[in-house]
């Protein structure tokens, strides 16, 4: 049965799993070596199996992993001919006592990178082949502006708004002691039964100086791998955590940005040769033309042949890995985040070695075979590229209305209907804001906003009352927040079926919009509306109507005539005059619902068919 399986304690560090198969790895000798392996490789990634069945189970299970099998050489004659063909393998190697006799039937399978007999020489080659792998992910993410909405919007596009969005609250958030205790208290969590890495945090924590962070980062280390493990989940909590030392990094690259190429003009090319995923190839491919985030630090060589070094010359093609070399145009002059040589900060002294800040967002100019092995992937930073992100972070401001900055990723979230985490990001936040933040009433109320959309009424009504007693202390009543929070308690009273309590919150929230003299449109719009589905729900219809039309008085005014906001009110406004037997005007609002939406939806949009059907019902009852 299997000996032993370790476990990586908050989140799954590495890029890659060391499988170790041998029936006598019980031995003195060998737990011995297992233990200096684990050392040498720095990994906690490293399950040991006795039992080959289990083995091969395992690595069936994990067809998403990049696996490294070391096996000995009689259980390796029977286990390798079943794994060999997985994607999930990358490399296996034979570890045993007779050479001759495994290097003669391990030959036909092109993944055995060798049979050793040498611990050392067994060491070189799997440390070796790691780094070329973890280097071969890199978290990517595309950009583009020709969607209706953000609800319509695709998982990349909401990626690449992500990551830009958290870098800009990442780099706002205040470094204090505690944020670098909880940093080294998640590294140590991390790394728990792995003492070498240990040894390194500690002595991180006891050196570390912001003048070092390029140091640190390119150091073959803990913090390399968990802040790019972190980068390639997506994992809020986790990337907070080191917002201590990201900061310092991207301070220092940006002081050696502007020492270097501040006062330049001009283009640099710099090189990145590596691994790419099959998948990660064919998604650069289809966008050609479209913006590309790299979503982490990015190492770059000013010479094509260094980066050819690392790309593998195709040698792991039947894996559906991709040999690439990234070619990167940058303009000085438009670059949004910074770039620099690092040689005389590196730990890796490549006089050529030029680092570029994650989020830098390129244009995806051309993939094509450079040879027949590699890949050419040619990115592109112009002052049309600047303009083009301008543009999308216009499109998307444009959908959420006024937010405080550091609160647009949770906006963004709630907007695509990830509210689990844009509520773990608000309350990361009100952890690392100082308790007189100006954006904790804001926060406060978008955390009841999440609530309430989720159903959870009473815990929104709490989180309403902490930013009402926030702007109080703050902003005091003359402010359109003061009046956004009371319009969405009064959602709350609406939902619960207390009409009346919730017409008074309206009507607080518009004498407050209506005192400050507020040209919120859309905040307008919301309380009209608000009234009049309150005032409907009560059987009050002449009033529901005044408010409808008053909702669309104020859409017309600042919206495109075709916008969905409008198609909607429309909709609310047909539905009252079939209520009202007004059969004339009902289908007449119908008809100019349909026609905006008809323009700005796809044609198979069930609110397409949801509309349709209700009007030809409405048909059916005059008809029947």
């Amino acid at each position: 049965m299997k000996e032993s399986e370790e476990k990586s304690s908050a989140l799954q560090i590495e890029d890659f799993i060391i499988i170790w198969l041998d029936a006598t790895i019980n031995n003195g000798h060998h737990v011995l070596f297992k233990r200096q392996f684990s050392l040498d490789i720095s990994s906690n990634c490293i399950h040991t199996f006795v039992d080959q069945y289990e083995c091969v189970e395992y690595i069936r299970r994990n067809e998403n992993e990049h696996i490294f099998l070391v096996v000995s050489g009689s259980l390796g004659e029977n286990i390798v001919p079943l794994v060999h063909n997985l994607s999930q393998i990358c490399k296996i190697y034979i570890f045993c006592a007779d050479k001759a006799r495994h290097a003669l039937w391990s030959k036909a399978f092109i993944k055995v990178q060798g049979v050793f007999i040498n611990e050392s020489s067994l060491m070189t080659y799997l440390k070796s082949d790691i780094k070329i792998y973890a280097n071969a992910t890199v978290p990517i993410s595309i950009g583009y502006v020709n969607e209706r909405s953000l609800q319509d919007i695709n998982e990349e596009q909401v990626n690449f708004l992500w990551f830009q969005l958290l870098i800009g609250v990442i780099y706002r958030l205040p470094q204090t002691l505690g944020a670098k205790s909880e940093m080294i208290e998640e590294c140590r969590e991390n790394y728990v039964d792995n003492s070498f890495q240990l040894r390194m945090i500690d002595e991180f924590y006891e050196k570390y100086t912001a003048d070092s962070a390029i140091h640190w980062y390119t150091k073959d280390c803990f913090l390399y791998r968990l802040l790019n493990s972190a980068f390639r989940t997506q994992n809020i909590d986790i990337i907070f955590n080191y917002h201590y030392f990201l900061t310092d990094l991207f301070k220092q690259l940006t002081a050696l940005h502007q020492d270097q190429f501040g006062d330049k003009t001009g283009k640099l090319k710099v090189y990145r040769g590596q691994y790419l995923k099959l998948q990660e190839l064919e998604k650069l491919k289809n966008n050609i033309g479209h913006l590309v985030s790299i979503n982490t630090f990015l190492s770059t060589s000013t010479q094509c042949c260094v980066a050819a070094e690392f790309s593998g010359n195709g040698e792991h093609q039947s894996k559906g890995i991709e040999s690439v070399i990234f070619e990167i145009d940058i303009d000085h002059a438009v670059q949004r985040r910074p770039f620099a040589r690092i040689d005389k900060f590196s730990a890796n002294k490549d006089e050529n070695e030029i680092l570029i800040a994650m989020g830098s967002v390129f244009r995806i100019e051309e993939v094509e075979l450079f040879t027949d092995y590699i890949w050419s992937i040619k990115l592109v930073l112009s002052s049309e590229v600047k303009e083009e992100v301008e543009n999308l972070f216009s499109y998307f401001t444009q959908h959420i209305g006024k937010q405080p900055s550091i609160l647009e990723l949770g906006v963004l979230l709630s907007k695509i209907g990830d509210f689990e985490r844009a509520k773990r990001f608000y309350q990361r936040l009100l952890v690392e804001l100082p308790s007189d933040d100006i954006d904790l009433g804001v926060l406060y109320n978008n955390l009841g906003e999440i609530y309430r959309q989720q159903g959870y009424l009473n815990e929104a009504m709490e989180y309403y009352k902490k930013a009402i007693q926030e702007f109080t202390e703050t902003v005091g009543f003359r402010d359109e927040w003061f009046a956004v929070v009371h319009s969405n308690m009064a959602m709350i009273f609406e939902a619960r079926g207390e009409f009346e309590r919730a017409i008074t919150y309206y009507r607080c929230a518009l004498l407050i919009i209506q005192h400050i003299d507020s040209d919120d449109a859309e905040l307008f719009s919301t309380v009209y509306h608000g009234m009049a589905t309150s005032f409907q729900k009560q059987g009050k219809l002449m009033a529901a109507l005044h408010f409808y039309q008053k909702a669309l008085k104020v859409e017309n005014q600042v919206l495109p005539t075709a916008h969905p906001s409008i198609a909607t009110t429309y909709t609310n406004i047909g539905q009252l005059h079939f209520t009202m037997k007004n059969m004339a005007p009902a289908f007449d609002c119908m008809h100019k619902a349909l026609t905006i939406l008809l323009d700005v939806l796809p044609k198979n949009h069930p609110q397409l068919a949801i509309l349709l059907n209700m009007t030809n019902q409405h048909k059916f009852q005059i008809f029947k």
